[in-house]
């Protein structure tokens, strides 16, 4: 039998709650995407028994403590086919997985606090989870791909590279990779000789190049280096480029700075997700001065395939860089900009700070008031730190009730001045539906040849005599 104070059999204890679960999960699915319960429906398939046996086969995993069999994989694999053939889209079966994890998740996370399990033990669980997320995202993409292959049979020779790109995008979360897969592909296969990507900027209003794939024989100037960056508000080419269609350049239309590069024929398609641009792909040509319906098809469907697969990598570097509770920057991201901002500190002499954080009494919130009331403390920090720091600083959590800031280009006096106004909106959040959260600060500001561990000692030191004196006030004011 597992510790009853293990992740294993925290899990084990759940089997019973597995239908309550698995409501809860139909329930965010007619929510956030009804088009899945309804075409499943549409189908004659019960939502609720297919939810079910995802739901078995992640708790199975953690109380065996075992990855995927070969036979539950291709179980999944060929649910993402049958799911493709019914009309629903990737993106929608993968944001159904994502639904799914998040309230397995949360059930399990609740139950492991409320069981006294080891924080590195929960911390495991979620590598395993997100393992399994991992494969369980292939396998549904092989599925659909093998859905698409058996769709587009007359269409060999596109489907063919297209699947390849799909499938090359699949395997990596590497933004760089997943993206020169796409547009090597592209580009080989419609026979242009410059291919490239731009993602949206939404802090500067841009369409900045990410990536571009140039034929051997373009010399000179391509269309990337003359368009690095499209502005999304002023009428042009950038504006044009996110307006939901594609938009084909040739001749008289070609707007100047194209024509500087000696392209012909210039096509931006958008990346879209949900409706919301996240980038536009392109293909230029000096030979070519238009393309045929079918690649003009081609290069949309491909298009498709990209902005799912960015977007994937994107919210994967997202959740690997946030903490899932606060969506502030977790401790692994906290450690690698304080690093880079020391290293710039000790290069150019500029100032920086670190302010670090602790909630005061959270375990008293959570024994008077619940977790629940516990993780609402948690997130009202986020949040208030959120709505206190500049977009030049990082906000983190760094532990269970510990939290830092870290200040490029602030001395300790602007980094107190920070730390003040965040106290004073956060002391301003008090109300009946929630306890009071009060946090103790340190603040520490680098001097030349303070090391990483020395700029943190000193910030701790300061927070520690700041709990300190916090203590023992109450301890007079209760005499």
């Amino acid at each position: 039998m597992p510790d009853p104070k293990s992740i294993r059999a925290v899990a084990q204890r759940l089997l019973p709650r597995v239908d309550e679960m698995t409501n809860t999960m139909v329930n965010g699915y007619r929510e956030r995407i009804p088009e899945y319960p309804r075409i499943l429906e549409k189908h004659h398939e019960d939502v609720f028994e297919v939810s079910r046996a995802a739901l078995l086969i992640f708790l199975q995993l953690v109380i065996q403590q075992r990855d995927a069999t070969e036979q539950e994989l291709a179980l999944i694999r060929a649910s993402g086919r049958a799911r493709a053939a019914q009309g629903l889209t990737l993106e929608a079966m993968l944001q159904g997985y994502t639904i799914g994890r998040e309230i397995a998740w949360a059930y399990v996370e609740k139950a492991a606090q409320e069981a006294g399990v080891d924080e590195e033990e929960i911390s495991s669980a979620t590598v395993v989870m997100a393992h399994f997320m991992e494969q369980l995202a292939l396998m549904v993409t092989q599925g659909f791909l093998d859905h698409m292959k058996q769709a587009y049979e007359g269409e060999q020779h596109r489907m063919g590279v297209l699947i390849e790109i799909a499938k090359a995008m699949s395997r990596s979360l590497d933004l760089a990779e997943v993206v020169g897969v796409g547009l090597e592909r592209l580009r080989k296969a419609l026979e242009v000789e410059w291919a490239g990507l731009w993602l949206v900027s939404v802090e500067k209003g841009l369409l900045r190049l990410s990536a571009q794939q140039v034929d051997a024989a373009w010399d000179g100037v391509s269309v990337g280096d003359a368009l690095h960056e499209l502005s999304l508000l002023k009428p042009g080419l950038g504006k044009d480029s996110v307006a939901g269609k594609p938009v084909f350049y040739s001749g008289d239309s070609l707007p100047p700075s194209v024509i500087v590069t000696g392209a012909r024929l210039l096509v931006i398609v958008p990346l879209l997700h949900r409706d919301r641009p996240i980038g536009v792909i392109g293909v230029a040509s000096r030979k070519k001065t238009d393309l045929p319906p079918r690649d003009r098809e081609f290069v949309v469907a491909i298009a498709e395939q990209m902005a799912v697969a960015i977007h994937q990598v994107q919210e994967h570097m997202r959740e690997a860089r946030t903490d899932f509770l606060t969506g502030l920057a977790n401790r692994h991201e906290f450690d690698s900009f304080l690093r880079r901002e020391l290293a710039r500190a000790e290069r150019f002499g500029d100032a920086l700070s670190l302010v670090m954080i602790d909630v005061d009494g959270l375990k008293q919130i959570n024994d008077d008031h619940g977790h629940k009331a516990g993780d609402e403390a948690l997130r009202t920090v986020g949040a208030t730190l959120k709505a206190t720091v500049r977009a030049l600083d990082l906000a983190a959590r760094i532990g269970g009730d510990e939290f830092a800031l870290v200040m490029p280009q602030t001395d300790r006096a602007g980094a107190r001045d920070v730390a003040e106004r965040f106290q004073q909106h956060l002391a301003s959040t008090s109300g009946p539906d929630h306890p009071d959260v009060e946090v103790s600060v340190g603040i520490a500001q680098w001097d030349e040849g303070m090391t990483l561990d020395g700029l943190a000692a000193a910030a701790d030191a300061e927070l520690y005599e700041a709990k300190r004196s916090r203590a023992h006030a109450t301890q007079q004011q209760e005499l």
